[in-house]
């Protein structure tokens, strides 16, 4: 008897609660279907870095990475030899070729002061030697170069070289825009170039630290600031778009000037006609902005 009132009662709950049971389970179903779509977007790229020992001509491949670097000249080492007492300390340029998988090779320069040892300072102890390089979504960084230079009379062979780099690749992050059907829009469409004349024009100040080196020793008359044509904003949305533009005026050694070195290089700014505003690339805040002298 008692059980046939539980099947009773079970059957009653079953058909008059139909409906209740229905809208319970549905909304978890369709919420798990709405997680499920939204998963299928490709999750970041994590950070990669990896510490590399490199001799002169030596290519390495990093194949986590994506990445093909040859470590190709030593440019210039006037580092002061150990056995004299120099005025100026002297730098190390090098230039490294980087390839990412399907991309065509790139030529880097990166100079740099280093100590006795080879070592680079961190942070860099003068600011007119950068030791980084930016290429594609990779940084990097020079740690050393050695040998040090001993003897003035007996200067280190190319073949003696050897450098050692930190080479991280930057996080890829995949930022979803919701849209009424909940799938992922596409990616904004960048500002047509056509816009860029509504959009501020300044010049762009360019440096050299070779200019700078050689006018302070007055082997070069012509100063070590320069100012391009007037350019819109929103043609330089990248450090790397600034440095190009100052290289194709007055040669590779050439970039665009960095806000943070106001201090350290301002001298140089005696060059610049009172008043003249440019523009300047703020690596803190990674980002352009405008000066005024």
């Amino acid at each position: 008897m008692l059980l046939r009132v539980a099947a009773l009662l079970f059957s009653a709950v079953i058909v008059t609660g139909c409906t209740s049971l229905l809208q319970l389970l549905t909304p978890p179903l369709l919420w798990m279907g709405v997680v499920v779509e939204q998963t299928g977007a490709p999750p970041p790229e994590p950070s990669v870095e990896v510490d590399l020992v490199l001799t002169y001509g030596q290519t390495v491949t990093l194949p986590d990475m994506g990445l093909t670097l040859t470590f190709q000249e030593v440019l210039e080492d006037s580092r002061c030899p150990s056995d004299l007492l120099c005025v100026w300390s002297g730098w190390v340029r090098i230039a490294l070729v980087a390839q990412a998988v399907g991309e065509p090779p790139a030529t880097l320069e990166i100079t740099t002061f280093t100590d006795h040892e080879g070592n680079v300072p961190a942070p860099p102890a003068n600011s007119e030697a950068q030791p980084f390089a930016e290429y594609r979504n990779f940084d990097l960084a020079l740690e050393q170069v050695t040998p040090y230079p001993a003897r003035h009379a007996d200067r280190p062979s190319l073949t003696d070289y050897q450098i050692r780099l930190k080479v991280r690749r930057q996080v890829a992050h995949w930022t979803p825009t919701p849209t009424p059907d909940g799938l992922p829009s596409p990616a904004a469409t960048p500002t047509p170039v056509a816009q860029c004349s509504a959009a501020p024009q300044l010049p762009l100040l360019c440096y050299s630290n070779r200019a700078a080196v050689e006018h302070a020793a007055g082997t070069r008359k012509d100063p070590p600031m320069q100012l391009t044509a007037p350019v819109a904003s929103c043609e330089l949305p990248s450090q790397a778009t600034g440095d190009a533009l100052c290289a194709a005026n007055w040669g590779e050694d050439w970039e665009m000037a960095e806000a943070e070195k106001r201090q350290q290089t301002s001298n140089w700014y005696a060059f610049l006609p009172t008043g003249s505003a440019y523009w300047m690339w703020d690596e803190y805040e990674d980002q352009l902005v405008a000066e005024e002298r």
